[in-house]
């Protein structure tokens, strides 16, 4: 987390606060007094084996909500919808982009790498708040973070302090190097709808164009989205796709990259192109223009590749 160097820390609070990884079912260990979800995703399929059971764990985990708790749930999500439905007897408080949602800004305005908005809580004005981060989808995620304040009776002001102040996770839009030329972000993102999202965020910052650089993570995860992935990158203008990070995974056969490739360069956007990873740095920077922002996005090791690609940036820079 960028504002303690580290992904966990120490309090002196009464409360204990962790993040659950459903990835392999140990969330379901988990006993809250108080939840937060943010989307129920066709994730993780590779443990579940079908999206259904995903949804089930997921009902599973509102189940398990200690009396006198709360579930706090993205309105904006169908799956969500669909499972809080049948668990109308838990506390819940729902939060979102739209007014049908408990929790809801208005008034909002995209920055670059920052917003503010107004917050209404069941239509009653909370207050303008600013967060250091950028993108409608932080958005959606702080209202979550503003109601469960509000549940435990934390003043506003505390609660606008800690969201202006915080500055997320690192490697999610991730600033690595900007001047009048190129902008280099490096993003987290692997899943469908993040991809989405990340990109979303990335236009709003005004470059010229967007190059996206995609390393899929997974070959489960590959086989089984293969199609979301393709609709994933169209805010883009360009795009390179390289070899799958396995991340300890044996080899799928007829699993590939160029699987994706294949299908994408069918469409008119983004421009596509596939470069193993060996030749991915040099290829990306013959392909950067003036007033381009280059996107790095994957969880393997496309990090090292952004890194690589700013030093060649500033290299030249010196030069």
């Amino acid at each position: 987390m960028g504002n303690i160097s580290n992904n966990a820390a120490l309090g002196l609070g009464k409360y204990f606060i962790a993040e659950a990884d459903e990835s392999d079912g140990t969330f379901l260990l988990y006993k809250p007094h108080y939840s937060i979800i943010t989307n129920v995703d066709q994730e993780h399929l590779d443990f579940y084996k079908t999206f259904e059971r995903v949804k089930e764990a997921f009902g599973e985990f509102v189940a398990h909500t200690l009396k006198g708790g709360c579930v706090f749930w993205c309105n904006d999500d169908r799956e969500l919808n669909s499972i809080m439905k049948k668990h109308q007897g838990i506390k819940n408080i729902s939060f979102g982009l739209s007014r049908k949602a408990d929790i809801y800004p208005a008034n909002i305005k995209l920055n670059p790498f920052s917003s503010q908005f107004e917050v209404f809580c069941k239509n009653k004005p909370v207050g303008r708040f600013e967060l250091s981060l950028p993108g409608m989808h932080n958005i959606s995620n702080s209202l979550s973070i503003i109601g469960l304040g509000l549940e435990l009776n934390i003043e506003v002001d505390l609660i606008k302090d800690a969201l202006k102040t915080f500055l997320g996770a690192r490697r999610r839009f991730q600033l690595k190097f900007e001047d009048d030329d190129v902008m280099v972000i490096d993003d987290y993102a692997h899943h469908p709808s993040e991809i989405r999202a990340t990109i979303k965020a990335a236009k709003n910052v005004g470059r010229k164009r967007i190059i996206a650089v995609f390393q899929p993570h997974r070959y489960t995860r590959t086989k089984f989205l293969l199609e979301q992935f393709s609709r994933s990158f169209s805010d883009s203008d360009e795009l390179f796709i390289t070899d799958i990070y396995a991340a300890g995974e044996d080899k799928i056969d007829g699993v590939d990259a160029r699987n994706l490739y294949n299908i994408m360069k069918k469409s008119d956007k983004p421009k596509v192109k596939f470069v193993d990873r060996n030749n991915l740095g040099k290829d990306v920077l013959n392909s950067v223009q003036k007033g381009d922002m280059v996107l790095f996005l994957g969880a393997g090791d496309i990090t090292r590749i952004c890194d690589e690609v700013v030093s060649e940036i500033k290299r030249k820079v010196k030069v």
